[in-house]
């Protein structure tokens, strides 16, 4: 009996241990543009490492309103920046499902629209 109960005490402990070592995890994403020479480009980065980095330069931003606008602009360390509004309507949902704890990844076409976004707003993305 006590050999079995120390058999599931290890394994619970296995399984809790990969758990732990995630916890308080934070992540570092700088505003990262890039854009084409042809217009378009894309951009990513979380809000939190824009807001908190050393320079006032770099920002991350999306919009949505009651009218229907929808869009999203970027700027990195270095100047770069790139801006899009969305017509599409699942690029709409996701801008307007950006949260204030968001990594965002956004591409841009030729016509400066935002043709997808990517936001994973997550605990991870740290608001400090």
């Amino acid at each position: 009996m006590l050999q079995k109960h120390l058999i599931i005490a290890c394994t619970l402990g296995a399984l809790l241990i990969p758990s732990l070592a995630h916890a308080g995890s934070k992540s570092s994403d700088p505003v990262h543009v890039v854009k084409h020479s042809g217009g378009g480009g894309y951009f990513s980065g979380s809000f939190a490492s824009a807001r908190n980095s050393s320079n006032r330069t770099e920002y991350i931003s999306c919009n949505f309103s009651s009218s229907g606008y929808a869009g999203c602009r970027a700027r990195n360390s270095a100047g770069t920046h790139l801006s899009c509004s969305a017509t599409d309507n699942a690029v709409k949902d996701a801008i307007r499902d950006v949260g204030e704890h968001a990594y965002l990844s956004v591409r841009v076409d030729s016509s400066s629209r935002c043709s997808y976004v990517y936001t994973n707003n997550s605990s991870i993305n740290a608001s400090k």
